[in-house]
């Protein structure tokens, strides 16, 4: 009786141990993503994803639902402004999926040391932090695909039905999220498919299994619904020489098929002409792979996939899939900033750098091997002024001194990701709602000229962030502070005093 009492409290001790070490290393991460973490909205496509949830509207292909539904729901906590909040939940994103990483490393190997490592270490990568402090949907993502593997493994371990239901309705949502998602489905399916417990499953299991994956793929219901309600943000579509927007009509089951499908930027997917091109693009792919880790996880992640295939090689096989599907597409996409869109494969390298940690942990004596714990140190201490975006709010600094400069009913000509943070004051701020923001993006070179020859002819000044050859033929750009003013060859240029960053923060 005392020895069954003794063994008992034993294994209370040793779980809250494993759990000691678990939550010790999230509040870390939890620390740093605060501590690092983006004040407001900031350039490229951070101000028009926290539009898009804000107002419930409609942002660029292919439509990321769950994202803004969720994203939304963050609107409303009583922190920050609402940029700030649209980043807690990317920094709640990756900390949960840092999480798993450690989780399945421990779940795979028994190394509760090298699992933490490995987690700390993609928290730390800089592609997956850089991504966690700002509003972005790769870390949604990224925790979205965590969710469905955890789900799997406990299906395999526990024999429960549920857990492979929570598996298939997560990728349901992660593929209403991005039909991206779907290069997952042939990891994912051979996982399901290698599974003994798969011969136990019924034809009326698999029709609820399907049920669960065509209700949670509905969420992309959000799309034609929100098109109907005429959101205030909306962007897809375009605007006509009169700076009127039309917004397209996802309600048509045609256009909805081509912005699901992201055919609004269809010359990037396997944009490049060349073989050489794409061998360019693949060793562009192994050097953020290798960079990413400190160089060391790239050897790491191959003498752990390698142990991997031999000791549980059913999931090394799916997790190669994974990675495979994903990597081919989106080496082939001619995107100047796809470097983040590779975080689920770095994600999954993660997992195989934490079983190789354990297989080099082998080979070392036992006190030598915490050295392993410099790799995620040499991480955050590297990547931390990079990283760090805490003070970063000169994007939006920028646009409303643009917005306060600009005439009474002005057009202001803007590229992606200077539009957004305007409208972003615009909507949220209702900060000179006269002044018509344009994106230049949603225009084709011939209505941009007769736009511009319109606006000029009412007598509405004109202005742009920057000087586009497009319009230069036939206009003049006159230099203002961090903006230009568009007027006819024929009139004088005079340039405006430049006025010191102190100046602008005042106005």
């Amino acid at each position: 009786m005392v020895r069954s009492v003794n063994v008992r409290l034993n294994n209370k001790v040793v779980h809250l141990k494993a759990h000691a070490w678990v939550a010790s290393a999230t509040l870390l991460i939890v620390i740093v993503y605060l501590k690092t973490l983006a004040p407001t909205v900031i350039g490229m496509d951070s101000a028009e994803l926290t539009l898009g949830a804000y107002t419930l509207g409609i942002v660029h292909a292919p439509g990321y639902s769950v994202y803004l539904l969720l994203g939304h729901l963050f609107t409303y906590f009583p922190l920050g402004d609402v940029g700030y909040r649209l980043n807690l939940f990317s920094a709640l994103a990756g900390t949960g999926s840092a999480l798993w990483v450690i989780l399945q490393v421990e779940r795979l190997t028994l190394h509760r040391f090298a699992a933490v490592t490995a987690g700390l270490s993609y928290a730390f990568c800089f592609y997956h932090w850089s991504m966690s402090v700002i509003a972005e949907v790769y870390t949604l993502q990224a925790m979205l695909l965590s969710v469905i593997l955890g789900a799997l493994w406990q299906w395999q371990a526990v024999g429960t039905q549920r857990w492979l239901a929570g598996a298939v309705l997560v990728s349901g949502l992660a593929f209403a999220n991005t039909p991206a998602s779907v290069l997952w489905w042939p990891g994912l399916f051979w996982l399901f498919w290698r599974t003994p417990l798969r011969i136990q499953l019924h034809l009326a299991d698999y029709g609820r299994l399907a049920l669960i994956l065509v209700c949670a793929i509905m969420a992309l219901i959000y799309l034609p619904l929100r098109s109907a309600a005429h959101p205030q943000f909306v962007q897809v579509g375009y605007f006509d020489e009169w700076a009127t927007f039309h917004a397209l009509d996802l309600t048509q089951w045609t256009n909805g098929l081509w912005y699901i499908s992201g055919q609004q930027f269809a010359s990037f997917i396997f944009g490049y002409t060349t073989w050489a091109a794409y061998g360019r693009e693949g060793l562009h792919f192994l050097h953020w792979l290798l960079i990413g880790f400190g160089g060391v996880g790239l050897p790491l992640g191959i003498w752990g996939f390698g142990h991997l295939w031999h000791k549980a090689r059913n999931w090394a096989v799916g997790l190669a899939l994974i990675m495979l599907f994903h990597t081919v597409f989106f080496v082939g996409y001619r995107a100047v900033d796809k470097e983040t869109m590779f975080l689920p494969v770095f994600l999954l390298w993660a997992v195989c750098m934490g079983v190789g940690m354990v297989e080099l942990c082998k080979s070392i004596p036992h006190p030598g091997q915490w050295v392993l714990g410099l790799l995620p140190l040499g991480l955050l201490l590297i990547n931390y002024s990079y990283c760090d975006v805490s003070d970063f709010d000169y994007p939006l600094t920028i646009a409303a001194f643009r917005l306060k400069e600009a005439a009474q009913d002005a057009i202001f000509l803007a590229t992606w990701g200077d539009a957004e943070a305007m409208q972003y004051h615009q909507i949220t701020q209702n900060l000179r709602p006269d002044v018509r923001v344009i994106n230049i993006f949603f225009t084709n070179p011939k209505t941009l000229d007769k736009l511009v020859a319109h606006q000029l002819d009412l007598g509405k000044a004109i202005y742009s962030t920057h000087a586009t050859a497009v319009l230069s033929g036939s206009y003049r750009f006159r230099p203002l502070l961090y903006r230009y003013q568009l007027m006819p060859k024929a009139l004088p240029i005079t340039p405006e005093p430049v006025c010191s960053t102190t100046e602008i923060r005042c106005r």
